[in-house]
């Protein structure tokens, strides 16, 4: 989910010990303590289940920056295109794709065909619709996964972009390079992860307790992708979206090493 800096419950907990105000009930949880709680996963999808599938529903009431957001990413794209070599433009995958929007306004202009994995079965039945042209399912759209990135495995050798959204805060540090390492088996030989996400300006992250999600700082997620078997070959900050939001960049990864 993208997050507004106010949307946060819990700020990174103060680590100098000096704000003796503070009482040890307030304390906020380490992101561990928060990824080990029993709800942890079924909060989010009780969270997700309670929104609109709309636009807006999607960018938690933030559509005014939708067009910002996917004119950003087709930059993103079009240099990733002139890497040497670059990826293929056959079939790319939406990961926590909502009701599509992603592949809508972005995919399907690029990629021969798009496969979708998301966990709300509402998102999925409206993603039918959205993705449909007078009645019929656009014929790009491939096949629309109803599950959870962290139970997901994409099929082996298929996809030239596997693209992440506003959705891994969702998933734990340890099922988050999980989930890394099994879309690296789903990537073509040329292929890239692709993740857009807010990111912390501190060191630190933030937990955001209502649906369940944390946001991470670039350092942790660097380490987190250096455990995952993974390299940065391109990283970009999204420019012109409104004020009040976390950093949001663009970060396309490749296999240190195929295995």
């Amino acid at each position: 989910m993208i997050e507004n800096l106010e949307n946060n419950r819990f700020e990174p907990a103060n680590e100098s010990g000096n704000d003796s105000s503070e009482s040890i009930d307030t304390v906020p949880p380490t992101a561990n303590e928060f990824f080990k709680s029993p709800g942890f996963y079924k909060n989010a999808q009780r969270y997700w289940s309670q929104i609109s599938p709309t636009i807006d529903g999607m960018l938690g009431g933030l559509s005014m920056i939708d067009t910002t957001d996917v004119q950003g990413s087709s930059r993103f794209l079009k240099d990733l295109f002139k890497m040497k070599p670059p990826p293929n433009p056959h079939r790319a995958l939406d990961c926590g794709a909502g009701i599509g929007r992603v592949t809508k306004n972005l995919l399907i202009n690029y990629f021969k065909c798009v496969d979708l994995v998301e966990q709300d079965e509402n998102f999925v039945r409206k993603a039918n619709d959205y993705l449909s042209v007078n009645g019929q399912l656009n014929e790009k759209i491939g096949t629309i996964y109803n599950v959870g990135l962290q139970d997901f495995t994409p099929t082996e050798n298929t996809y030239d972009i596997i693209w992440c959204q506003w959705v891994l805060g969702h998933l734990t540090d340890d099922d988050l390079c999980a989930y890394f390492k099994r879309c690296t088996s789903g990537l073509t030989k040329d292929g890239c992860i692709v993740i857009k996400e807010n990111f912390t300006s501190t060191d630190d992250f933030c937990i955001d307790a209502v649906d369940s999600s944390v946001t991470r700082s670039l350092r942790i997620f660097k380490r987190i992708l250096e455990s995952s078997n993974l390299r940065i070959v391109r990283i970009c900050k999204q420019e012109n979206f409104i004020q009040g939001l976390f950093p949001v960049y663009t970060i396309a990864c490749k296999p240190i090493q195929r295995c």
